[in-house]
């Protein structure tokens, strides 16, 4: 079973990309930012059980 979520950097739950079940081995997934705006997120992918999460910025111009 694989999560894939965005959360704000206050823990609110912005998006989820993905909660299925995959096969094991390499996965692309295309990202759109789609209304998030301008700022940090925190992606948390749960695999399994395990969890790893990483910070992204986006940046909007204009």
């Amino acid at each position: 079973m694989v999560n894939l979520e965005i959360f704000s950097v206050d823990g609110r739950k912005v998006s989820t990309l993905l909660s299925s079940r995959i096969e094991k081995g390499e996965h692309k997934l295309p990202f759109s930012a789609g209304d998030l705006s301008s700022g940090i997120y925190v992606v948390r992918l749960i695999v399994n059980g395990a969890t790893k999460s990483r910070a992204i910025i986006i940046s909007r111009s204009g």
